[in-house]
């Protein structure tokens, strides 16, 4: 059974927009309070439409100055064949094989792209925009994470 190292469920406000031409990106930054290897996430998501359109990506970053940095550390595709279309969505564990060890004290990034799809079509990602997660931030690119 895995350990939980990190862990942060509030009550979600606010949507991000994942394009599927890979245009748009979104993540949030997190920093571990213990040095672990990271094998997952979980994240509450659904599409925007009931056709498939594209690859979804999820990878863990490096950061700098707050905002992901370099190719990713590790990443995974999502199947979101059977996700749902509508708000709340549903929680997605997203498993990294193998996994990547993340320090205590040291920065990261979850980042979500698309790609191989059309910037019409894509998945929605929540989160919570009132209130805090002292450990990170929500970041977010319009032009494929370019900057």
């Amino acid at each position: 059974m895995a350990q939980l190292y990190e862990f942060y469920n509030p009550a979600y406000d606010s949507i991000a927009w994942i394009s599927g031409g890979g245009t748009t990106r979104g993540g949030q930054t997190f920093t571990p309070q213990v040095a672990h290897i990271l094998t997952s996430v979980k994240l509450r998501m659904y599409r925007s439409t009931t056709s498939l359109y594209g690859t979804l990506y999820c990878g863990i970053f490096a950061t700098g100055a707050g905002k992901p940095t370099g190719a990713a550390l590790v990443s995974a595709t999502i199947d979101y064949s059977t996700m749902g279309t509508s708000w709340p969505g549903e929680v997605r564990e997203i498993a990294f094989s193998p996994g990547v060890l993340v320090e205590a004290g040291t920065p990261y990034a979850i980042v979500l792209w698309m790609a191989g799809g059309t910037d019409n079509y894509g998945v929605y990602v929540l989160y919570k925009m009132v209130g805090s997660y002292a450990g990170g931030a929500r970041v977010g690119s319009d032009n494929g994470g370019s900057t």
